[in-house]
């Protein structure tokens, strides 16, 4: 009994206290992007949480060791990480959840994160934050491929920068952040990839940069939205990885706030065939088809040209086949397989290779975004021959 008074002493301060500042907390340490007061996102809502741990004498210890430790299989499989606050916070956090029993003055919808709010995720954790950029990588052989990666066959300008009214990317804005998808899975801003240390990846780490690259984790634990393609990335070399993440830390810095992500509903990356392991820089070189094979793998081709079968995209099956509906505008992506008349199979070199580096298919008509073909338009040649003997393999399918 006296556990339970002692709980419910404890609540009572919380309530006491205000609750804007326990909702700033909330939303600086990012925990809105997986929940919210009243409606299930990626994790339970306050209220639930509340409502299932109500009258037990333990639940402000046993709820603060779970944000500060993380947890599994409480709320289904989605897993919660440990959470970057200090322990006087995750008990200040806790107190405040169990306070919101449905009906409350506290238990109101909480207001959606500001346009102009600095984004949690990229908080580097405290091991790598005060890593300095003298401790990066700086070869420049491996900035220049680093370059070369991020800005062609990568194509991350494409959905990280900003783009003007006619859907071109600004100039000199380059990277610092893109546009908002607001989907029934998700809400998310492309992140600001640049080095400014508040709004950007200035205190990331080259271990951290690579981690969310093939693992889709951020040093703070939240997941990467299921758009960012982790699991084709999976295949880049290990020389590659390094090049690409010292040259995005390297990106000057530029002050640019991204909205932090919503995540609504529990998401899983799908398995490519073609990235269950790194490729080796000794096979890529081997010869042009394997080397296509892997272009072809980074630059995510067929994430965009696979369609979605009973809610799943299986490019082990579908692979190249075609009618995914994708961008805002919710354009149907054509078949890239060498079928001879629904595919590519027909097409001249010429025509494939216009259509890769002019963005023009083979009708004259313009391809449109998010086809990334003025980052394609970058390749060198043997790059862009590489890509066409993957596509002339590619099976066929109607």
């Amino acid at each position: 009994m006296r556990l339970i008074l002692l709980v419910g002493a404890a609540l009572a301060l919380a309530q006491a206290a205000p609750a804007q500042a326990n909702l700033d907390l909330a939303r600086q340490k990012n925990c809105l992007a997986c929940h919210a007061v009243d409606q299930r996102l990626l994790g339970p809502s306050y209220q639930d949480v509340a409502a299932r741990y109500r009258g037990q004498p333990e639940a402000v210890d046993k709820l603060t060791a779970k944000v500060l430790q993380g947890s599994a299989g409480a709320w289904g499989t989605m897993p919660m990480p440990p959470n970057r606050v200090t322990p006087a916070e995750a008990r200040q956090l806790v107190l405040w959840v169990l306070s919101l029993a449905p009906g409350s003055a506290q238990a109101a919808p909480l207001a959606q994160p500001s346009q102009a709010a600095a984004p949690a995720w990229t908080t580097a954790a405290a091991s790598t934050a005060s890593l300095k950029k003298s401790e990066r990588p700086a070869d420049p052989r491996v900035l220049e491929r680093g370059r070369y990666l991020v800005n062609s066959v990568l194509s991350c300008g494409n959905c990280h920068s900003p783009r003007d009214d006619d859907n071109k990317v600004i100039a000199g804005r380059e990277l610092s952040g893109g546009r908002t998808y607001d989907t029934p899975m998700f809400r998310v801003t492309p992140g600001n990839l640049t080095s400014d240390p508040e709004t950007g990846l200035g205190g990331w780490s080259a271990e951290d940069l690579k981690r969310a690259l093939t693992q889709g984790v951020r040093p703070n634990g939240l997941p990467l939205a299921p758009m960012m393609p982790v699991a084709f990335f999976k295949a880049m070399t290990e020389e590659d990885l390094d090049a690409v993440a010292a040259y995005v830390l390297s990106l000057p810095p530029q002050r640019n706030p991204i909205p932090a992500p919503v995540y609504r509903q529990p998401f899983h990356a799908e398995e490519v065939p073609d990235a269950r392991r790194p490729f080796t820089a000794q096979e890529v070189l081997a010869d042009e088809a394997t080397r296509g094979r892997y272009l072809a793998t980074l630059g995510h081709c067929l994430d965009c040209h696979t369609p979605v079968v009973g809610g799943k995209t299986d490019i082990a099956a579908d692979g190249g086949r075609g009618g995914k509906r994708v961008g805002l505008q919710k354009l149907l992506v054509p078949n890239i397989t060498s079928h001879p008349t629904a595919g590519l199979g027909g097409w001249t070199d010429a025509e494939i290779r216009r259509a890769l580096t002019k963005g023009i298919s083979r009708d004259g008509r313009p391809l449109q975004y998010p086809m990334p073909w003025p980052f394609l338009a970058t390749l060198q040649g043997r790059d862009v021959d590489a890509l066409m003997a993957w596509l002339r393999r590619l099976p066929a399918k109607e």
